[in-house]
């Protein structure tokens, strides 16, 4: 795990895809939760897009672009604003 530490996280992305069964969203839960990556928005989420929707009172789950659009107010602290929709669903 140490020679992760100081990749960025598109390099981590694009090496660690290259095996079979890791996607993205696994690849992004690791440097969230394994390497303590602060700036991290599991877009492919469920749990992300239901808390989404919940919080802005949508119809239908937020697109990828209608998320990016809610995430720029939580740059660079993405992680943080991840953490708080898990919770608000659980």
């Amino acid at each position: 795990m140490a020679k992760f530490e100081t990749k960025p996280d598109g390099e981590i992305l694009k090496n660690l895809t290259k095996i079979r069964g890791i996607g993205p969203w696994t690849v992004q839960n690791f440097l969230m939760f394994g390497l303590g990556r602060l700036n991290l928005f599991p877009k492919a989420d469920i749990g992300i897009q239901n808390a989404l929707k919940k919080l802005f009172q949508l119809e239908k789950k937020p697109t990828h672009e209608e998320m990016d659009a809610y995430a720029k107010d939580w740059e660079p602290y993405l992680s943080y604003a991840s953490l708080y929709l898990w919770r608000s669903i659980e």
